[in-house]
């Protein structure tokens, strides 16, 4: 695997939500499912990738995250802005 930084320049300040959804042998893999006999009901929530972690921070500009990945792994890393109230 690999271990490493991320980060994010250029970003507007306020509240946002980080969310990470791992694409790897045991997280969203519709494949190792449909291999396993999995119902079309998993399939499908296995497919949605849906965030695995969901964190609310306060930024500032810049934003740094630190990563960990197993071989053959991918984290889809989403920033998304709060409506300010």
């Amino acid at each position: 695997g690999a271990s490493g930084t991320l980060t994010v320049c250029g970003l507007n300040p306020g509240r946002y939500r980080v969310c990470r959804t791992w694409l790897d042998r045991d997280h969203h893999n519709t494949y190792r499912l449909w291999q396993r006999g999995a119902s079309q009901k998993a399939l499908a929530a296995a497919a949605a990738l849906l965030p695995d972690e969901e964190t609310a921070v306060w930024i500032d500009g810049a934003h740094t995250l630190s990563l960990s990945l197993g071989a053959h792994s991918l984290c889809l890393i989403e920033l998304k802005k709060e409506a300010e109230k």
